[in-house]
């Protein structure tokens, strides 16, 4: 029989020695690391509500949740190419589902953006004046990956600024799922 990998006689590989050609279909545990380096306002720091003195960056992730510090808002709010130098790390665990293919499944993730006056944010307080939904998913890879990209960032009005930030995802190749992931 030319072309059969085994000869007569020989055992066909069993079940276990298949499952291990096959991507696995369980969670996998990434450390996700979004690096926030700056937010442009391209055409000038716009109108904000009322008593708007400082901005911080809100990353939620299921129930978890990651903040940078307040920035205060500069005080040239009027020149054209404004921006706000942030540069903070926010760091979560995520747990990541194979699909049969071997592709992830979608991890949705939201970033916002809270205005209020000075000391307001640092407390989880401020009021959202922008929000933006990414998919994580795609920055999950067997080696460690960082991708650098703009977030575009818009208001009720229009284009707030863009948002920085450089996402890096690695694999905890030791940590395992357990059933309360389903959250992260």
């Amino acid at each position: 029989m030319e072309g059969c990998p085994f000869q007569i006689g020989q055992r066909s590989p069993n079940k276990g020695m298949l499952k291990k050609l096959i991507p696995k279909t369980g969670g996998l545990k990434y450390l996700v690391t979004v690096h926030v380096h700056c937010l442009d306002f391209p055409n000038g720091i716009p109108r904000l509500p009322e008593g708007s003195e400082e901005l911080n960056v809100i990353w939620i992730r299921g129930a978890k949740l990651a903040s940078t510090k307040a920035v205060p808002l500069a005080s040239s709010s009027s020149s054209r190419n404004a921006s706000m130098c942030i540069d903070e790390k926010m760091v979560l665990i995520c747990t990541f589902y194979r699909k049969k293919d071997g592709s992830f499944d979608e991890k949705k993730s939201k970033f916002l953006i809270k205005a209020g006056p000075l000391g307001c944010c640092d407390r989880g307080r401020g009021t959202e004046i922008s929000k933006k939904k990414i998919d994580l998913s795609s920055f999950a890879e067997a080696h460690e990956t960082a991708s650098a990209f703009n977030m575009k960032m818009e208001t009720y009005a229009g284009l707030l600024g863009n948002l920085k930030v450089t996402i890096a995802c690695q694999w905890l190749k030791d940590a395992r799922a357990t059933p309360s992931d389903d959250m992260s």
